[in-house]
């Protein structure tokens, strides 16, 4: 049992470490999407059609489109800034919130993030990607300040029970949540319930 249970910190230490040095996954509009760091060349022409500009009266979808174009090129300022806009839009979008603080958790904004997520929570706590997310971070960050191993543990249940117990994504947050606290008998029972899962 020991065995295993140190196996399965080794699995955690390494989906921390993608989740927040590498990229790592995040969520947006409850799907899961993994985005790489630095600029990314995009060579799937059906992509690179769907991202091109897009007229819109909506200034709200004018600027979320820019913003998801730009993130989706590397160009992260230029997704801050788009989000941004989209936010002053609309501030009662909390997609917007999700999609600024997942850019400003790659640009190692971490204060910025995790008040982006908050808003998002709030403005929506029916939606799990925000609560993931936010639990993610609070699980995962660099900075002690913000690291919180107990509020990721409970904003990572609530992800999973919004998500019936489900979603892989957020199943696996509440694992690295509860390494965070060492409580590893726990992280054990998660790491077998999505295995059992697959």
């Amino acid at each position: 049992i020991i065995v295993i249970i140190v196996l399965g910190t080794l699995v955690v230490v390494c989906l921390v470490g993608g989740l927040l040095v590498g990229g790592g996954w995040f969520f947006y509009q409850s799907q899961p999407i993994q985005v790489p760091p630095g600029p990314t060349q995009i060579d799937d022409p059906d992509l690179e059609a769907l991202l091109q500009p897009q007229p819109a009266d909506d200034p709200y979808e004018t600027h979320m489109h820019a913003g998801s174009l730009a993130h989706a090129k590397g160009n992260l300022e230029s997704a801050v800034e788009n989000f941004s806009a989209a936010i002053e839009a609309n501030a009662d979008a909390h997609e917007a919130y999700i999609t600024r603080g997942v850019v400003h958790q790659e640009l190692g904004r971490w204060q910025a993030a995790l008040s982006d997520f908050r808003v998002a929570k709030e403005l929506k706590p029916d939606d799990y990607a925000a609560w993931n997310n936010l639990a993610t971070l609070l699980a995962a960050c660099p900075d002690d300040e913000i690291r919180n191993g107990a509020l990721a543990a409970e904003y990572a249940q609530r992800a999973c029970e919004l998500t019936e117990w489900k979603h892989p994504g957020a199943l696996t947050t509440l694992a690295i949540a509860y390494a965070e606290l060492g409580d590893w008998q726990a992280e054990f029972r998660v790491g077998n319930s999505q295995r059992g899962q697959g």
